[in-house]
């Protein structure tokens, strides 16, 4: 009986989560360090958590706002906010600690957003009501900030292991995903500090924003790779291995945006999105790509950078990747005659550096990327430059062996 509860209970959490992720099918849930959720929040408030009831179907909850750090709220306030059902604590009490919702009275730090555009139309024809962003809820226990992260995918967001009722039984599950990698529990952090240190994330975080909005040119390329360099470097030392950095993404996007050469491949080392790659999506990019790839003065870790690159610049070669954002862009330009060979030319590098087996695997991968792609459209051209690829690459599995064959009689 316990697990069709449980299964329900899942089950009704997935649906909900298409509309706090903002996707279809996103049952991965963001988890986004302070500075991410400062920068992506309208709406930044302590308070109790009040009456919960449902809208056409969907939980939302009131907020007795009780100190604002930044927005247009004020204290005394009301907020609806919708999202806090899939924050989860243990049940009290419960030797087998089931998790149940955050409930009326728990003392909360919450991130909100007024961008309701994905929400069910039944809330946003209601008054106003905020999302809580993605992690963007923390809960005050015994003086101390505890966080949330998915336990279990799909699943809700669960109490951080360091908190003080997160029990003997989940800390197991968590020390079984520490050593596995998959999760560094955080130091908590006395509410005091915390509150002291949010007006100094604000500002800092307007402070880039400023900067981001206002870097729109190629000039602005040094800035966009300075940044990208100091969140990547501050945040691998300092955040979770989970965490996303907002900032980053951003800056990321905004360099690959500028299609510069030159500044994508000297950020390519921190791009572990595939954002950056995407701004070597236009012409010049991609020969750029292919003419460092094939230059064997470079060092095998660069050729490396720039052959895993291939596979996110696309494939019609006279395209261009434009409003390149974090999970996203839009393909302009059709492709020309047998694609221009582009695809064909990536083969023929695979030719020419049989010997480089990792060279030779990252072009292989982007071809077959490309490919399953291809086989769906009904391009002439893309589909004719791919065909010629695949008959180069016979070539490399039919090349002889320097093995001398034996003497039969």
């Amino acid at each position: 009986m316990r697990r069709l509860q449980m299964g329900l209970y899942v089950l009704a959490i997935s649906a909900i989560l298409l509309f706090v992720n903002g996707s279809a099918g996103a049952a991965s849930l963001d988890h986004f360090n302070l500075d991410s959720l400062v920068l992506m929040s309208q709406e930044i408030v302590e308070g109790k958590i009040g009456e919960s009831y449902n809208v056409a179907g969907f939980p939302v909850a009131e907020i007795k706002v009780e100190s604002v750090y930044k927005g247009k709220l004020r204290k005394g306030d009301s907020a609806r906010t919708f999202g806090l059902y899939i924050y989860t604590k243990p049940k009290p009490n419960d030797p087998q600690q089931r998790m149940i919702p955050l409930d009326k009275g728990d003392h909360v730090f919450l991130f909100l957003t007024r961008d309701n555009s994905h929400l069910p139309e039944s809330i946003r024809k209601e008054k106003e009501c905020y999302r809580v962003i993605g992690s963007g809820a923390k809960l005050v226990l015994d003086g101390k900030i505890s966080g949330f992260h998915q336990g279990s995918n799909p699943g809700p967001y669960v109490l951080d292991s360091n908190a003080p009722m997160a029990g003997k039984l989940w800390n197991k599950r968590v020390s079984r995903a520490a050593e596995s990698g998959r999760h560094e529990p955080p130091k908590q952090q006395a509410v005091e500090e915390f509150r002291q240190q949010l007006p100094g994330t604000i500002a800092k975080m307007n402070d880039f924003a400023a900067k981001l909005d206002a870097a729109k040119t190629s000039n602005d390329g040094k800035w966009f790779l300075q940044t990208i360099q100091e969140r990547m470097t501050l945040t691998r030392s300092t955040t979770l291995s989970w965490d996303r950095d907002r900032p980053a993404e951003l800056a990321a996007a905004g360099l690959a945006n500028l299609h510069v050469p030159i500044y994508l491949e000297l950020a390519l080392e921190y791009d572990s999105w595939g954002i950056i790659a995407r701004g070597f999506g236009t012409p010049a990019g991609r020969d750029y790509l292919l003419v460092g790839i094939q230059d064997t003065k470079r060092s095998q870790e660069s050729r490396l950078r720039l052959a895993r690159a291939v596979e996110h610049a696309d494939y019609v070669y006279r395209s261009r990747l434009e409003n390149i954002e974090t999970r996203g862009w839009r393909i302009v330009g059709k492709a020309g005659v047998r694609n221009d060979d582009y695809i064909t030319r990536i083969a023929k590098l695979v030719l020419e550096n049989t010997e480089n087996e990792e060279l030779c695997s990252a072009l292989i991968r982007s071809i077959d990327f490309f490919g399953r792609t291809i086989v769906q459209t009904d391009d002439p051209d893309t589909h004719a430059d791919l065909q010629q690829a695949q008959a180069v690459l016979k070539q490399r599995s039919a090349k002889p062996t320097n093995q001398k064959p034996s003497n039969s009689k």
